[in-house]
């Protein structure tokens, strides 16, 4: 026989299945990166989606046609109201609470409503707004303060 017959010039079964190993490990790597990048997405837009909410519902009730509420806390309606109204004008469906408000007392905001104290004026008739957005896949809730003055 000749001697070009008889070499080795093939690929071997070791070779052969090192390299679909090798490949296998490269696909399975590619995978899991798009798959990360697929969650990582979903939750940013989850994330955006809240945003958004938070700021047309705070837009909603800092507008000027909507009146500052002497103590707020005791009833929510009309800034409740003013919420739901800007975040069904904008047809977003997410659920934005009021989860607190707070009153100016002269030096931060505190729990206790001073609205109805005769010595308070209206240029300290301040109200610290909360509003919360719960995010799907995301245990901490998206929050926004927002100040409402008296007029």
């Amino acid at each position: 026989m000749s001697e070009s017959l008889r070499g080795d010039d093939g690929t071997g079964l070791i070779e052969l299945l090192f390299a679909i190993v090798l490949l296998g490990i490269g696909v399975v790597a590619i995978l899991s990166a798009m798959a990360t990048m697929v969650r990582t997405s979903a939750l940013h837009r989850d994330q955006a989606r809240a945003t958004d909410a938070l700021t047309i519902a705070a837009e909603g009730i800092s507008a000027t046609a909507v009146a500052y509420q002497s103590c707020a806390a005791v009833n929510l309606t009309t800034y409740t109201t003013a919420k739901d109204n800007a975040l069904a004008a904008a047809g977003v469906t997410s659920g934005v609470t009021i989860s607190n408000v707070a009153y100016w007392n002269g030096t931060g905001f505190v729990s206790t409503c001073y609205d109805a104290d005769p010595n308070v004026d209206n240029a300290n008739k301040i109200q610290r707004i909360s509003l919360s957005a719960s995010v799907p896949r995301q245990a901490t809730p998206f929050t926004l303060e927002i100040v409402k003055r008296a007029q």
